[in-house]
């Protein structure tokens, strides 16, 4: 779904089946699924992969580490976009590139599985994006800008505001440096966006240049019920 300008999404660790299938009925453009430290395991993904596909919505995964095991039994659920989290270098990505992709370009191995049509098909596999939520991935930054397997940038606001404070940067210094993020992204035509509570939130997204945005559902959904119940 195209809100204004951009692509619009849920960001959520549930995989409750009405909810992917309402999603899908209303025709948004992905659900990110999160599995960085929520216990949200491959089976559940897959079957999330299933429901979704009917609708022609995408699913994107937030991995919980980037080691080779972790990103093929990912990659092996059908998911469209793998999300790498707390990156630090370009090394990393590169690594982690390697190990969605099949041979030549890669070393993902061959596996008879639905995301392979069952070993029918080993000419793709998932797209890649980076969350910038980390000192060093700022810092990696301009290398990672011309990385081309990379196809989207997330801005990590919270975990790369509490980083940076914990190296004594105070609030100023760190809107700056997002702001010099941003700018960095616009300039070099990258792709990129981030998460927001609250629907009406969207639009600053767009007004920074962003092409998609996620809205963190879990969240949202408590600050509804909280609105509902008076508290």
């Amino acid at each position: 779904m195209n809100h204004a300008t951009g692509s619009v999404g849920l960001l959520t660790s549930s995989t409750d089946l009405c909810m992917l299938d309402s999603a899908g009925r209303a025709g948004l453009a992905y659900v990110w699924l999160d599995a960085e430290h929520t216990g949200l395991a491959p089976a559940a993904l897959a079957a999330a992969v299933r429901v979704l596909r009917c609708h022609g919505t995408e699913v994107h995964v937030r991995v919980p580490s980037t080691d080779f095991d972790t990103l093929v039994t990912y990659a092996n659920t059908g998911v469209d976009e793998v999300v790498l989290p707390r990156i630090q270098s370009l090394a990393e990505v590169q690594a982690a590139w390697a190990s969605l992709s099949f041979p030549p370009t890669g070393c993902r191995p061959r596996q008879v599985v639905a995301a392979t049509g069952w070993g029918s098909d080993y000419a793709g596999g998932p797209r890649l994006s980076v969350i910038i939520e980390t000192i060093q991935a700022v810092e990696a930054l301009p290398e990672l800008i011309k990385y081309r397997p990379i196809s989207h940038f997330w801005i990590g606001h919270k975990d790369l505001t509490d980083d940076y404070q914990r190296h004594g940067s105070n609030s100023a210094e760190i809107s700056d440096i997002i702001a010099g993020v941003i700018g960095q992204l616009e300039t070099a035509g990258s792709n990129f966006g981030w998460a927001v509570t609250d629907p009406d939130n969207i639009t600053q997204v767009w007004k920074a240049g962003g092409a998609r945005c996620a809205l963190y559902w879990d969240v949202f959904l408590q600050q509804f019920f909280r609105g509902l119940s008076g508290g």
